[in-house]
């Protein structure tokens, strides 16, 4: 509690600033885990002579308030400065449905995942969904603390070992093209797809294994690879590697 109550007293200016606006909402249908939040909560606002209230939500009232059409004026009347979305009692399909309800009938208030976990893909689908961060689940009491701050501040929530993750993600979202390479005008044009997968020949993975990675089948690797070797005009798959390396169209080290 000691290295908490240090953590909260370095953000405190951010914490006073927030005050006002410090009210949460948290869905869960577990209300263990609403007791342990709201004593941590309860712990700070008295502490510091804050106002940070929580009200709790089971994710079944969501789901009705948005059927009736009265979400968005029951989180508007409850004046919240952030919602919290406990991913742990709930399924990951309706904690994707909940987000996306939440963020579409609230948009003036971020959504904040708990416990997610450390999965790329469920990452990228609470980022889909309209989620503003997410506290992983291997994270402590402090990182909650922190992300909760910067959440009511409207800034992003996301851990550094995400945000690599989702740069590296970022770099392949559009197909890249001749004209976007100089150094390959005129030989070259490669799929968004097919960078992803001359990425994962660079780590030296085997088509099963892209296949996994992608979530595709094993015979649409085969073709990607087909289709790589062809278009760099070379008979191997390490020819391949060793060429796009040269012309900066990946960006994992070659051995």
């Amino acid at each position: 509690m000691e290295q908490l109550t240090g953590v909260i007293e370095s953000y405190l200016p951010g914490w006073k600033v927030a005050k006002n606006e410090a009210r949460v909402l948290l869905v869960t249908s577990s209300r263990l885990y609403a007791s342990g939040l709201q004593l941590l909560l309860n712990q700070q606002s008295e502490r510091h002579n804050s106002d940070f209230r929580m009200a709790v939500t089971e994710p079944e009232e969501i789901l009705r308030l948005s059927e009736d059409g009265t979400l968005a004026h029951y989180l508007h009347a409850g004046n919240y400065g952030v919602v919290l979305l406990g991913t742990v009692q709930t399924n990951y399909e309706l904690t994707l449905q909940l987000s996306h309800f939440l963020s579409t009938s609230w948009q003036t208030g971020p959504v904040l995942w708990l416990d997610m976990p450390d999965d790329r893909q469920k990452i990228l689908g609470c980022i889909r969904a309209g989620a503003k961060g997410f506290v992983l689940e291997t994270e402590s009491h402090d990182d909650f603390c922190i992300a909760l701050l910067r959440a009511i501040q409207g800034k992003a929530v996301c851990s550094d070992k995400a945000l690599t993750y989702l740069f590296e993600r970022l770099a392949f979202s559009e197909t890249l093209t001749i004209a976007e390479i100089p150094a390959l005008s005129g030989k070259f044009e490669l799929t968004r797809r097919e960078l992803e997968v001359l990425e994962a020949l660079s780590a030296g993975r085997s088509n099963r294994e892209i296949a996994g990675l992608l979530s595709i089948e094993l015979r649409t690797v085969k073709n990607h690879v087909h289709n790589i070797l062809g278009k760099l005009q070379v008979s191997k798959r390490e020819d391949a590697v060793l060429l796009a390396h040269r012309h900066n169209l990946i960006s994992r080290p070659y051995r």
